[in-house]
């Protein structure tokens, strides 16, 4: 899914921010369903449309306005985003399904050419395969396709990619967290949390300029 980023190199500069506040998995093991944190540790309801995810977006607005290297601020249109995931993990049907999202949270002078907040959500779907590390519990090879209904991004930012298909290592901690990272490379996508069957994550937040 970062993978998007690296296509339109003209169009964006990704700058790395600091994480937000709070999106560590914590809590006790010993979840209902197989473990895991308790399923209301987990800040999204499960099925959910992707509303809860932005209630942690909202919490981090880093990207006002670019900075340039000699601490000038200039009103460029841009948005934070973040990238996703919440997903169904079926180990003994080897199954793994969900939903991924890329989330932008525009800035002022983004809304002022029109534009606003907005997502682009893909459908997950994927095969649980063995773990690629000796810290990783599984790994998934997993196809998405983009769900339209929910994405409400500019049609240029969708057209970008809108199916592909990636591999990846999970990681689930006894104290209820998880990470997934790409299985090839091993670099980490995201952090969140893990209860029964279920995964969540989200990664750490970043600037983006148009």
């Amino acid at each position: 899914m970062m993978r998007i980023l690296l296509l339109i190199p003209a169009l964006v500069v990704a700058l790395a921010c600091e994480p937000i506040n709070g999106l560590e998995g914590t809590g006790p093991g010993g979840g209902e369903n197989g473990g895991g944190v308790d399923p209301e540790d987990i800040p999204w309801e499960e099925d959910s449309d992707g509303t809860e995810i932005w209630e942690e977006a909202f919490a981090w607005e880093p990207c006002a306005s670019y900075v340039d290297p000699d601490g000038i601020a200039w009103p460029v249109p841009g948005a934070t985003r973040f990238f996703a995931g919440d997903y169904d993990v079926n180990l003994e049907a080897g199954t793994f399904s969900g939903k991924e999202y890329w989330l932008l949270v525009a800035n002022e002078h983004w809304k002022d050419t029109g534009e606003d907040d907005c997502q682009v959500v893909w459908t997950i779907e994927g095969d649980i395969g063995e773990p690629g590390c000796n810290a990783c519990d599984f790994s998934t090879t997993v196809v998405a396709n983009m769900n339209q209904a929910q994405s409400d991004c500019p049609n240029g930012l969708q057209s970008l990619e809108s199916d592909w298909e990636a591999s990846y290592d999970v990681i689930r901690l006894g104290d209820g967290s998880a990470t997934l990272r790409f299985l090839e490379s091993g670099n980490e996508i995201g952090d969140g949390w893990w209860s029964g069957d279920r995964v969540a994550w989200i990664s750490e937040p970043a600037c983006m300029w148009f």
